[in-house]
Parts: C-alpha cells; sequence; structure tokens
C-alpha cells in the first residue's frame, strides 16, 4: 500500500477520532446543563407547591397541575440524560478511544511493511548490481523479498476489510446516536407537550369569582368563630 493511501487513511481515521470525541464531549456538557435545568425544576415545583396551599381550590387546581406537570418533565429530562450518558456517550466514547486506535495499529502495521518492502527491493537491486554473479545471496535476497510482499498483500487485503468494517461500523453509531437522541427529545416533549396541556386547560377553567366568593366565606366563617363580627356579604358586590 502506497505511502500516500496509507496516509490518507491515518488521516481519515484522525478525523473520525477528533468528531466522535467532540461528539462525546457536547453530549455530555448538554446533560450536565440539563442538570442544572432540573435543578430549577426543583425549586420552582417546590414554590408551587407552596403556593397553592395559599390559594382558593380553583386557583389550587391548575397550580398543582402545573406542579406536577414540571415534576412530570424533570421526571422525563432525567431519563433522557440517562439515555444520553449510557446509549450515546459511551458507545461514542467507546469508538474513538478503541475501534479507533486497532485501526490506526494497522494502519501502521501496513506502513511499516511498506518500508520494509522499499528496503528489501533496494537490497537486491543493490546485490544484482554489485555481485551478479552470487546467485545464492540474490536467491535469498529475493526470497525475503517475495516472503514480504506476501505478507504486504495479506496486510492490505486485511487492512481493506478493516477499513470497511470500520466505515461501517462508524455509520452504524453514528444513526444509532441520532436515533436514540431523536427518540428520547420526541418522548421529553411529548410528554412535557401532553402535561403541560393539561396544566393550562385547568388553568383556563378556573374561576376567579368562585374563589373570590371562597376566601369571603372562609373570611365569615372565620370571623364568626372568633365571634367579632358578622360581615354583610352583599357590600363585596360579587356576581
Amino acid at each position: 500500500m502506497s505511502s500516500v493511501t496509507t496516509e490518507f487513511l491515518q488521516k481519515n481515521v484522525a478525523e473520525t477520532e477528533k468528531v466522535f470525541n467532540d461528539l462525546t464531549k457536547t453530549f455530555k456538557n448538554y446533560v450536565q446543563k440539563q442538570e442544572k435545568v432540573r435543578e430549577q425544576l426543583f425549586k420552582l415545583i417546590k414554590v408551587l407547591k407552596n403556593c397553592s396551599t395559599q390559594v382558593p381550590s380553583s386557583s389550587k387546581k391548575y397550580i398543582e397541575a402545573l406542579s406536577n406537570a414540571l415534576t412530570l418533565i424533570e421526571y422525563y429530562t432525567k431519563i433522557t440524560d440517562d439515555r444520553i450518558n449510557q446509549r450515546i456517550c459511551k458507545n461514542l466514547d467507546f469508538f474513538s478511544s478503541d475501534n479507533c486506535k486497532v485501526v490506526k495499529d494497522i494502519i501502521q502495521e501496513s506502513k511499516e511493511a511498506t518500508k520494509n518492502d522499499i528496503k528489501s527491493q533496494s537490497s537486491l537491486n543493490k546485490a544484482v548490481i554489485k555481485d551478479p554473479t552470487n546467485s545464492k545471496k540474490i536467491a535469498n535476497l529475493q526470497y525475503d523479498l517475495n516472503h514480504r510482499i506476501n505478507s504486504s498483500n495479506k496486510t492490505n487485503e486485511n487492512i481493506t476489510n478493516t477499513i470497511e468494517i470500520f466505515n461501517r461500523s462508524k455509520l452504524k453509531i453514528l444513526r444509532n446516536t441520532m436515533d436514540e437522541f431523536l427518540y428520547g427529545e420526541i418522548i421529553y416533549h411529548a410528554k412535557a407537550l401532553e402535561s403541560l396541556t393539561f396544566a393550562h386547560e385547568t388553568l383556563n377553567n378556573s374561576n376567579i369569582n368562585k374563589d373570590v366568593k371562597e376566601i369571603l366565606f372562609n373570611l365569615k366563617r372565620d370571623l364568626i368563630k372568633k365571634s367579632e363580627f358578622t360581615p354583610n356579604m352583599s357590600d363585596f358586590h360579587i356576581k
């Protein structure tokens, strides 16, 4: 295999290794940012739950619905992050660290074999020129050259098969990576949309007038219990 070919293959594998490392790093950063979002969701959920205890039943329903929606979103965010770590980052990292190394070693082996072929051919040429009558030496050099050429041919055949398998595996892993990521995002956003839509519908069905009446009713009840005074509810002009 020519030096140009081996250098091209080495460059191709090196670029693949870099791309996969970049993908792994970026996906890990994505998960880290998602974890920060989850932390904020926890805080918001806590505040919403506290808020729901301070409002009447109609308002309480949509606040609880929103809190439940955010809890569900946090849950599916965690699932998505775990899928990225376990099914994406590990596969990408293994391919870039293991598969790429194997192929680089095979290419380097082919490169060394080519150098040895050139040296053997050079030694044979020199022997023929310097001592053409030394048939034994020439025969040994020719045998050594033929042996190296046969070995190189096997190495070249091996590297061709390896490169084919390498690229097929690379494309398969890329496809599986994107499939895993898209599937996780689809599930996450579908569940988020479903739960947030329910919360929004609950909010739209809330009744402020009903809540105000409930507040005033509770106020009247509490005041009566304390025997302080009995308010005239008609003064509040609630329709």
